[in-house]
């Protein structure tokens, strides 16, 4: 934990790693925007990893991403599809997860408006975030993969995407499902 006491002992660490050829970049994963820029204040951070989703615009509205950016840092954004609740079917949620279907059922509708599948406006909305430079995504088949590198080809602003925007925190942190 690179905020908490032990923080600079770790940092400096990583930093005699990068000294030593070991690696060639340090960077943070956090799980929110506030975390992101307290440990930038704190280190000379390169690469930050942060979810960003449809759902969770939060590093976005907030000006997080982009003041990350403007101090020179990297951005990977992780849980694009938020865990795959994004590409789950809103009439078989798990029992933990009914409670959202209402937000489910609005972004199929963003969706179908938009003309495409629940993957490639989740991928084409994050990949649209100026400051993203790499989405982390998982895949258990080569199927998967060439469905995901298949949606990445589509262009253009998604308008309207923040009425997908969530705020419920019971959501967008899927340590609470």
């Amino acid at each position: 934990d690179l905020l908490g006491e032990h923080g600079p002992t770790a940092w400096d660490a990583a930093e005699r790693a990068q000294a030593d050829g070991l690696v060639r970049s340090i960077g943070v994963s956090v799980y929110g925007h506030e975390e992101a820029l307290a440990a930038a204040d704190r280190f000379p951070v390169r690469t930050v990893q942060i979810p960003v989703s449809i759902f969770d615009q939060r590093p976005v509205r907030s000006g997080a991403l982009a003041e990350l950016a403007g101090r020179g840092v990297e951005i990977h954004a992780r849980s694009v599809f938020l865990q795959g609740f994004a590409l789950a079917d809103p009439d078989t949620l798990p029992d933990n997860l009914v409670r959202f279907r209402n937000h489910l059922s609005r972004f199929r509708q963003f969706a179908d408006h938009h003309g495409a599948t629940p993957i490639a406006i989740a991928l084409r909305y994050v990949a649209g975030i100026e400051p993203v430079s790499r989405m982390l995504v998982g895949v258990q088949s080569a199927g998967e993969l060439e469905q995901i590198l298949s949606c990445l080809t589509a262009d253009g602003a998604l308008e309207g995407a923040q009425a997908v925007a969530a705020d419920d925190p019971d959501l967008l942190n899927p340590g609470r499902w």
